[in-house]
């Protein structure tokens, strides 16, 4: 309840104006059940992120893990949960999806590369996802295209 009433507020309200009582209110339960669960604000939407993520690892991993599958999937996953997603961009809370998709690249282990290697790709894919929101100036298959060969130039 506390996880889909951050959602439901995110879409009418800024997130800097989203307090706990505001939250609890909306979710109909007491501060101490919130406090129960959360830590924070921030920990409500990284729940719902570790879902996300975890059922984008979970794709990932049954499929050849190329460059190619990596950014199509990821945009897929963002069309696929776009309502979430947008919140977050128009919150500017691109960090948090971030740090979720560092987590996710570094569990990929992505041919045994350097976690710097995996940091780059998860904050390379979220910065994109970020501008392209802000713009929207391309259809999503040109800018999997475009990532693709940002990421793997050899490839293109």
């Amino acid at each position: 309840m506390i996880i889909s009433a951050m959602f439901a507020l995110l879409k009418t309200t800024p997130y800097t104006s989203i307090n706990v009582k505001l939250l609890t209110d909306e979710a109909k339960v007491s501060r101490q059940t919130f406090y129960a669960l959360f830590a924070n604000r921030d920990e409500v939407i990284q729940c719902r992120l570790e879902a996300v993520f975890s059922d984008y690892q979970a794709a990932l991993a049954k499929l050849p893990t190329t460059m190619h599958v990596l950014v199509t999937l990821f945009f897929q996953f963002y069309e696929t949960h776009a309502d979430l997603f947008n919140c977050l961009l128009d919150n500017h809370l691109e960090n948090l999806l971030t740090v979720n998709a560092k987590r996710c690249m570094q569990a990929l282990d992505l041919a045994n590369k350097s976690i710097y290697a995996s940091d780059f790709i998860a904050a390379g894919l979220t910065q994109i996802l970020s501008d392209w929101h802000q713009r929207q100036d391309i259809d999503l298959q040109t800018l999997v295209a475009l990532t693709e060969s940002l990421l793997n130039p050899a490839a293109v």
